[in-house]
């Protein structure tokens, strides 16, 4: 019994020691939260540095793999994007543009430009047939073109113009260049709008406005300039400047009261026309009495008419629902203005044969006629012609503007508000697009233009292009399409299990599986989106050296049709082979509201019909071109290549180069035992 009774006692005591071991045990794990917090943060840390330790040294690095040192090349930096379109996507303007404001924004555009300036310049030159076949030419560029800023214009609803889809695709120096020429084109645009509602503006007065520049001011005879400078062609961007500085809403209706006259003269203009039309001029002369490639040239030179695109684009800013404003209107525009421009060529060729047009005010010396007509057209012509100027002087600084806000132009530091800066841009261009007009005349500006137009036009198909090949690129959905896909995103993350990085052998397999041998089911990856981006760059090659041969054989400078004949079938093979290696890489599942159908082909076919068209451009405009580039390129490198948003972005390890999956629950794996409370807190507590 005394030996049981002491091994009561003993373990009597072992249970006190235990249990105040235990108590001190609940003591300190309650004083320590803090800590063991701390431990368990650590840990994870621990495990995402390993796993990022892995894919650093995996295929997954894009810095090590691409650039093979630690500091990117000067190709890398010159081609850097602005990959998160969320930050492309802010804007600080007021939102206050709607739907069918962008629509008569481009219409506008395009009627003040086509309808009274280039058509009745091309049936000055060209017989009917001519020019009816290359409008349709240059209208097929046009909606091939429209097609692929639709689809940019959903994707980036809220940041447009094709300066911001190049530079969040193609890189910073191919959208300079974009930018810097369309900066040059919406000038000379402005200048011709200008220039010509000048024009008309003397018609009406009875031509006493220039015969006092000619007699009263001075006269000059230079083989690049006007006779005589106008004045009155200086104001005018001036105080179309003026008006936009007054607010966006009061441009918008002074821009729409303008074309509301417009349109009025523009019915009126097709009413009249079906009293003094002659079929007999579709046969006048010769059918075609300059060829084939004239055609092509007409449709070259008169493509800047279109400029109303990447006008609708350049407002998104300013729009209260881009996601589903601005591809809506470019599809309205696109529409309207192809009807527009067609029904307009046949009634001026049917009006008057070619051979006996004027230059100054064409539209109203054709319906003299008619007693009051030209005057009802005259004032159409400066009403349309005012809607232009309305339309370039609002998107021209808005590219400028977003150029000067990403770093790559000297901005206007002493200005602190968003509009008091574009104001003050807005005043640049105005005065720079004022002197233009003042000393160049129409024909003279007309000669410079299309280049940028074209280029912008071909680079954003080529960018619609690569973007089917990019790996990581998100679905973008609006309405009630976006509050299913966040619903769908949610129950899938509360469902699903934590997915695991798979090892870098397996991930270097399913990478040789989707792009060596071909399997267009997986998914894209950095190696693919390499293969493809050079096979789109073999396929720009091969239709420009087709192109090529195509317009050696047309003027006559090849004279072995063989040679030409063999040329063009290595360029076909050299088409054919790109395209096949192309549509053997996987292309990602993004969707957006409006896609581009049949791609790869109908970005192929785009590119193809505007290169063929920058091909047929004269020789000087590419020297006037080059001469507007190089000090362009300039600015960039001194100062743009070093100043960007992108060169002075910190440069973020996560970024880019790792590709991480979920970490796994690290606290699961800690198992906190809840030790019992003191006695006396139970006792209180009972």
């Amino acid at each position: 019994m005394a030996g049981a009774q002491a091994g009561l006692e003993v373990l009597n005591k072992a249970l006190e020691v235990g249990q105040k071991a235990l108590d001190n045990i609940s003591e300190y794990y309650y004083e320590n939260e803090a800590m063991i917090a701390w431990w368990n943060d650590w840990k994870a840390r621990d495990q995402r540095a390993s796993i990022e330790k892995t894919f650093n040294h995996g295929r997954f690095s894009r810095e090590k793999r691409t650039l093979g040192s630690k500091y990117p090349s000067l190709f890398a930096k010159i081609t850097r994007t602005k990959p998160d379109l969320a930050r492309l996507s802010e804007g600080s303007l007021r939102r206050s543009l709607l739907t069918m404001d962008l629509t008569l924004l481009g219409a506008g555009t395009a009627i003040g430009i086509g309808v009274y300036i280039i058509i009745p310049k091309l049936s000055n030159d060209m017989a009917a047939p001519t020019v009816i076949l290359s409008v349709i030419l240059t209208s097929l560029s046009f909606i091939l073109s429209g097609i692929c800023y639709a689809e940019f214009s959903s994707r980036i609803p809220k940041s447009g113009s094709a300066y911001v889809y190049c530079y969040a695709v193609l890189g910073e120096i191919w959208a300079f260049i974009v930018g810097w020429t369309m900066i040059l084109e919406y000038m000379i645009v402005t200048a011709v709008l200008a220039r010509t509602c000048s024009e008309y503006i003397d018609y009406l007065l009875g031509g006493r406005i220039y015969d006092f520049f000619k007699d009263e001011v001075v006269t000059w005879n230079y083989p690049f300039l006007a006779p005589f400078p106008d004045f009155l062609a200086f104001i005018l961007p001036v105080a179309v400047t003026w008006v936009i500085a007054m607010g966006m809403r009061r441009a918008m209706f002074f821009h729409h009261t303008m074309l509301a006259f417009s349109s009025v003269a523009l019915i009126l203009l097709f009413i009249i026309s079906l009293f003094v039309a002659k079929p007999d001029n579709w046969t006048h002369n010769n059918v075609l009495p300059y060829g084939v490639q004239d055609i092509l040239k007409a449709a070259a030179r008169s493509y800047f008419i279109f400029i109303s695109l990447d006008a609708i684009s350049s407002a998104s800013r300013e729009t209260t629902i881009p996601s589903s404003s601005v591809p809506l209107a470019v599809i309205l525009t696109v529409t309207l203005v192809t009807i527009i421009y067609c029904g307009t060529t046949v009634i001026f060729t049917l009006t008057i044969p070619f051979d006996e047009k004027s230059g100054f005010a064409p539209f109203a010396k054709i319906f003299r006629v008619i007693p009051g007509a030209d005057y009802a057209v005259t004032i159409g012509a400066i009403s349309a012609t005012s809607n232009g100027l309305i339309s370039c002087s609002l998107a021209a600084p808005r590219v400028l503007f977003t150029m000067v806000t990403d770093g790559l132009l000297l901005g206007f530091d002493c200005v602190d508000e968003p509009f008091s800066a574009l104001t003050t841009v807005s005043f640049v261009h105005g005065l720079f697009s004022g002197c233009l007009a003042t000393l160049f005349s129409t024909e003279h500006l007309i000669e410079l233009l299309s280049v940028g137009t074209l280029l912008a036009y071909t680079m954003v198909a080529i960018s619609v292009l690569l973007t089917r090949y990019q790996p990581g690129v998100e679905c973008h959905v609006y309405g009630k399409a976006a509050k299913l896909e966040r619903t769908n995103q949610w129950l899938e993350s509360i469902t699903s299990e934590p997915r695991y990085p798979p090892p870098i052998s397996d991930q270097s397999e399913l990478e040789k599986r989707d792009t060596v041998k071909g399997n267009t089911s997986g998914k894209p990856s950095e190696i693919s989106h390499d293969n493809a981006t050079l096979a789109i760059f073999l396929l720009v090659l091969s239709i420009s050296f087709l192109v090529t041969i195509i317009l050696t054989v047309l003027n006559g400078i090849l004279k072995e049709d063989s040679w030409a004949f063999l040329a063009a079938v290595m360029s076909g093979i050299f088409i054919f082979v790109a395209l096949i290696f192309l549509t053997r890489q996987p292309k990602n599942n993004a969707k957006f509201p409006i896609t581009v159908p049949c791609s790869p082909l109908l970005s192929l076919i785009t590119i193809f019909v505007n290169v063929l068209l920058i091909s047929e451009l004269d020789y000087l405009s590419f020297v006037r071109f080059g001469a507007w580039l190089i000090p362009g390129l300039i600015i960039y490198i001194l100062y743009g290549y070093r100043r960007s948003k992108e060169a002075l972005k910190p440069k973020e390890s996560t970024e880019g180069d790792f590709i991480l999956y979920e970490n796994p629950n690290v606290d699961a794996s800690f198992k906190h035992i809840q030790p019992k409370r003191k006695r006396d807190e139970q006792q209180s507590g009972n």
